[in-house]
């Protein structure tokens, strides 16, 4: 499909879902709403690769069309490198986790730092380790590729650290 015919597909998906919500007396909000168009192409020997001369913002617009007033609102396009938190994980269109990789860096040396300061005893830490940090951190990777140096290092800012605290 080419670049316009994407965009007409994702215009009458848009308006449907729309239509369907306004019939259960909801409406979309163009402030949370938006998308991302992905043009797949295939290498001669069928590896797949993302067309990027296609990623960048295109004059054609998909529009929110009110049910009740027939007003249209654009709706916000994507570029496909950038990531957006999605059901509480940053993924790209590209599937680049570079964004969601430093944020489970991040969530993991802020915990650390936070458990220090905390006069926890063994148990407690062990209990603040399995039932929060750990179940935070791998809920990110059913959605993200980390290749295994990328979880060793998240594992290393957390359960050294982790582990001294607590008397191990």
């Amino acid at each position: 499909a080419t670049e316009e015919e994407l965009i007409e597909i994702v215009d009458n998906d848009v308006n449907s879902w729309n239509s369907a919500l306004f019939s259960t007396g909801g409406l979309l909000c163009k402030d949370k709403s938006q998308y991302i168009l992905i043009i797949w192409k295939f290498k001669a020997d069928g590896e797949p690769y993302i067309e990027t001369v296609h990623m960048n913002l295109t004059s054609k617009e998909v529009y929110i069309i009110n049910p009740t007033t027939r007003k249209k609102t654009i709706l916000k396009r994507i570029n496909a490198d950038k990531a957006m938190k999605m059901l509480g994980v940053r993924i790209s269109g590209t599937l680049n986790n570079d964004t969601e990789y430093k944020h489970l860096i991040e969530k993991a040396t802020k915990f650390v730092q936070a458990i220090s300061m905390c006069p926890l005893n063994r148990s407690e830490v062990k209990l603040a380790m399995t039932t929060v940090l750990q179940m935070s951190l791998q809920y990110s990777l059913a959605a993200i590729p980390l290749k295994e140096n990328q979880i060793q290092k998240i594992n290393t800012i957390y359960s050294g650290p982790l582990l001294s605290h607590s008397g191990f």
